[in-house]
């Protein structure tokens, strides 16, 4: 397993300067990147270090099984999270049975009259979006204070995943509705 804070010659950390990450790898990948005279194996380590790095939910459960191998990622979610879950799972639901309905509707007259209704669906996951990045980022703050301990590390790469999976899906939806 490789360590991508070593790659990148950075202290282990929940959080990272994704600006500076990445002007990192532009950096490093000047020499490395197999175009310019540089190891392919290598660049590819790096390549794999940034990817771990840049997503705060694979960032945090990288760092866990550097620090604490084994340690396990199941546990109850926090009840704001929760609160979450109970209204992201019927809002896209409900998305997807009028993304549905949309696709259905052929003439102009018929998606004219859904006009309205995909601005409501909009506005929803728009608020979710919101909320979902509020929560990542209260996560993130928390995470910056870590004291080395691998429990709170846990939840924190557990809560990110659902955080990180809930903001890809409610993308996934808003571009749907934006075609």
């Amino acid at each position: 397993m490789i360590d991508a804070f070593a790659e990148f010659d950075l202290p282990r950390s929940p959080s990272v300067d994704e600006q500076a990450l990445a002007r990192r790898f532009d950096e490093l990948s000047r020499t490395c990147h197999p175009d310019a005279g540089g190891d392919p194996a290598a660049f590819s380590r790096l390549t794999e270090a940034r990817r771990l790095l840049s997503s705060p939910a694979l960032r945090l459960r990288h760092l866990l099984e550097l620090e604490s191998p084994g340690t396990r990622l199941d546990g109850p979610l926090t009840p704001s999270l929760m609160d979450l879950f109970t209204t992201l799972g019927p809002t896209l639901q409900a998305v997807q049975n009028f993304e549905l309905r949309k696709t259905a509707a052929t003439s102009a007259l018929a998606r004219a009259l859904l006009a309205s209704e995909e601005t409501r669906h909009r506005e929803s996951l728009e608020d979710l979006a919101s909320n979902i990045s509020a929560q990542l980022a209260t996560l993130l703050d928390a995470a910056q204070n870590w004291n080395g301990s691998p429990d709170p590390l846990a939840g924190w790469a557990r809560e990110a995943a659902f955080l990180e999976k809930w903001q890809s899906q409610v993308r996934d939806h808003l571009s749907r509705l934006t075609l």
